[in-house]
């Protein structure tokens, strides 16, 4: 096998992410296949032009969700597959279970199409621009709703301190609680009869990610979820 090469597409991803994240982990980075890959069919062996349509990426060090937006917004991309689950162009990305021998759970697998122009499509992939756009921002926080572990920090936020010294203290839940008990008895004393869990189950149902991303301004996204990774991470 040779005469093979990278396509130039996938090269232009791989040059963004070295740029944006130049000290990031690249153990488990690949793009050539394997004797394994070889035995069968993948992207990673070279199509009849010599082409090679799949990269892998070390997921330590990077923003993998940013990438992943990226590489859904990217014309040239056909499928890609990251910690037991994939996502397809043709189903409209829609997150489904992986089930293949190799997990991905140390890489990022991106495929593009086996055609030449997915292969030469040199445009950026965005990752070098300094706002995020809405649609990156909900893949952002749909791909964190999905992770167990920031599930769990998520859920333990209502209860951290924020009293500032107060002895009784407060806590986010508190407040909220506080507000709800507020909010029935306003409407009880208008005369209207109405249960807590209603209006908890209206506020939470109008927290949908289209709404939390549109109440973000679009310079601002990426600052929210950067420093949201920051929190969760220490």
């Amino acid at each position: 096998m040779s005469g093979y090469y990278l396509a130039p597409s996938l090269a232009v991803l791989r040059a963004e992410i070295n740029q944006r994240w130049p000290h990031r982990d690249k153990a488990s980075d690949g793009w050539i296949g394997d004797t394994r890959h070889q035995a069968g069919k993948s992207d990673h062996n070279p199509n009849a032009r010599g082409s090679v349509n799949a990269i892998d990426v070390d997921k330590d060090g990077v923003d993998v969700a940013a990438i992943i937006a990226a590489v859904e917004r990217h014309p040239s991309t056909h499928y890609w597959i990251f910690n037991r689950q994939i996502a397809d162009r043709d189903d409209g990305w829609r997150r489904r279970p992986y089930s293949g021998e190799n997990p991905h759970d140390k890489h990022l697998h991106v495929s593009i199409r086996q055609s030449r122009t997915a292969e030469q499509d040199q445009r950026p992939w965005g990752l070098l621009e300094d706002d995020m756009d809405r649609a990156e921002f909900l893949a952002h926080f749909r791909a964190a709703i999905a992770d167990d572990s920031i599930v769990r920090s998520l859920r333990a936020i209502p209860w951290q301190y924020v009293g500032g010294g107060i002895p009784e203290g407060f806590s986010t839940l508190k407040v909220l609680n506080d507000t709800y008990g507020l909010a029935a008895q306003a409407a009880r004393a208008a005369g209207v009869d109405v249960d807590e869990q209603e209006i908890v189950a209206g506020v939470l149902a109008g927290l949908t990610p289209e709404k939390i991303a549109a109440a973000v301004p679009d310079g601002l996204a990426r600052d929210v979820v950067d420093e949201l990774t920051r929190r969760l991470a220490s």
